[in-house]
């Protein structure tokens, strides 16, 4: 009998260090749900974590982090990117951006404090084979809008562009780049969609390095869903009237990607 109760002894101490540990860095995702920087708001919002939590659970894992083995300090810091992120957002609601506002760059527009990342910036370049590092590339680049470009194509696409840029050539095997590449392909394809929301102006040659400069980096990646990208490309150029270059895609396309139907 005494054995059985060792047994179950051992058994919950075990359950209950687990469920301190999970508690310890408080709220993880799915690999499969990427969490971008621009829905912090709402995933705490689910979570039931308020500005103050928030605060709170900051100074925790900076306390953690100082001690913390180096297998362990991604994890920490991502939690602390996130956390950091919110607070940015209802940063009215306690003082942690006044304290620290070199880790901010203020965006009027929506009295927002948009957190710079410098956490984040740490995995990438410090734990680059962390399984967080394209996580933290991702939020990284989805932290939140610096600008407006109030149906402007060419900012949209500028924006989208350069924000992703460094994610899809240094994680293209990541899953994230389907999300990636949809958001960007949305920008480009208005060069051919017709939208009334937004404009193009009359000078298109101003697209042509944009178009340029994404081809550049599709064809980079070794990732299939890259496909989808030179399809946008295609259409694009088509659009702009850059024959030799949209056929120059169009032979990519047909040599890597056999049987690719073309959307029309």
């Amino acid at each position: 009998m005494n054995k059985y109760f060792k047994a179950c002894f051992y058994i919950m101490s075990s359950l209950l260090v687990m469920i301190f540990i999970n508690n310890s860095l408080v709220i993880a995702q799915e690999k499969n749900e990427p969490l971008s920087g621009d829905r912090i708001y709402d995933y705490m919002q689910e979570h039931n974590i308020s500005a103050q939590k928030a605060y709170n659970e900051v100074a925790k894992l900076e306390q953690q982090l100082s001690s913390a083995s180096i297998n362990n300090k991604p994890e920490i810091l991502f939690e602390l990117a996130k956390y950091k992120t919110f607070l940015g957002i209802v940063h009215t609601e306690t003082n942690y951006v006044k304290k620290h506002l070199d880790e901010y760059t203020y965006f009027e527009p929506a009295n927002d404090y948009v957190y710079k990342g410098n956490d984040l910036q740490e995995i990438i370049n410090k734990y680059p084979d962390s399984s967080l590092a394209d996580d933290a590339a991702y939020m990284y680049s989805t932290r939140g809008p610096l600008t407006e470009c109030e149906g402007d194509v060419k900012c949209y696409m500028n924006l989208d562009l350069y924000k992703y840029k460094d994610f899809l050539l240094k994680f293209d095997k990541s899953p994230y780049t389907k999300n990636v590449l949809k958001d960007i392909n949305s920008d480009f394809a208005l060069l051919y969609e017709d939208n009334p929301n937004y404009y193009i102006g009359d000078d298109t040659t101003v697209f042509f390095k944009l178009l340029d400069e994404y081809n550049s980096i599709l064809m980079t990646m070794t990732n299939p869903l890259r496909v989808t990208g030179l399809q946008t490309l295609y259409r694009a150029y088509k659009k702009l009237n850059q024959n030799e270059k949209s056929l120059k895609v169009l032979d990519v396309i047909n040599k890597n990607f056999p049987g690719y139907k073309l959307e029309k």
